[in-house]
């Protein structure tokens, strides 16, 4: 597989953020920031003539794009991908990284998929994870990308989990993961959640996607999961906040709680039965 790799030259009033979420829902799936400029990710299969209209529309903004071989693209992220502690108890590291004494080690090969711990999305769910008050027996990670939240509520609770992505790509960085962490509870499939069998039940469902997808999936998150089950999601921006609360108290969800870095929000929601 080959990746390519699009430049946006940033303009003064330039929104990151905001940026970022649109190309996200365009499907781009990693991004990397500079002063200037952001670096944005995407299979080289989805970048037609039509596509690059697309990005072009959507981020009004002056970019140039190149092709990224496998084993280029590995080297550089390796060599950007730095450990992260969140809340002092998870260190998130690469197995070139020293280990760190603390609660839950996690080993994270950085590869393409999304989900290291370092955008301020994956790092709130991790946080509402930690500081989870239930118990989960069953999880269901929709989208999984580097299945870095599958491994924490293995390590967490030994959670029964499947975790599911629609990238080929992120369903071999999150095997290998899996693999290096030594988590035997953990199942990947490739696909998203309606393709999941509705005989299914989970206690908790984690997302963390992009704004349209959430609000779309919203019917199937509530019937996957049991009375009284928790949602808990990420990757929309603040002012989609009151998009979500609607669609979640149409489906009958109450919010538990709300967290916001740099604009970006994380929810956990309960299924009110």
């Amino acid at each position: 597989m080959s990746w390519v790799e699009f430049i946006f030259k940033l303009k003064v009033d330039s929104s990151k953020d905001i940026l970022i979420a649109k190309l996200a829902s365009l499907g781009f799936d990693s991004f990397d920031e500079t002063h200037d400029d952001l670096k944005a990710y995407i299979d080289k299969e989805k970048v037609t003539s039509t596509f690059l209209e697309l990005v072009k529309k959507n981020s009004q903004l002056d970019f140039k794009y190149l092709c990224l071989e496998n084993k280029n693209w590995n080297v550089l992220w390796e060599s950007n991908f730095s450990p992260i502690l969140i809340d002092n108890q998870c260190f998130i590291r690469a197995p070139f990284h020293q280990k760190m004494n603390v609660k839950y080690d996690i080993l994270i090969n950085p590869k393409m998929s999304f989900g290291t711990g370092h955008h301020e999305t994956t790092k709130m769910m991790i946080l509402e994870l930690i500081h989870f008050k239930e118990r989960p027996r069953k999880v269901l990670d929709v989208g999984c990308g580097t299945a870095i939240l599958s491994i924490i509520s293995e390590k967490l609770w030994a959670s029964e989990v499947l975790a599911i992505d629609i990238d080929q790509w992120a369903i071999e960085n999150s095997l290998e993961n899996i693999n290096i962490n030594k988590c035997v509870n953990i199942d990947v499939e490739k696909g998203d959640i309606q393709t999941q069998k509705k005989s299914f039940k989970y206690d908790l469902i984690l997302a963390n996607i992009n704004t349209n997808v959430l609000l779309k999936d919203f019917n199937l998150y509530f019937d996957f999961l049991e009375s009284n089950g928790h949602l808990i999601i990420s990757g929309f921006l603040d002012k989609d906040f009151l998009k979500i609360k609607e669609k979640s108290l149409f489906f009958n969800f109450s919010l538990i709680s709300q967290k916001e870095e740099n604009k970006w929000q994380c929810v956990v929601l309960k299924k009110i039965e």
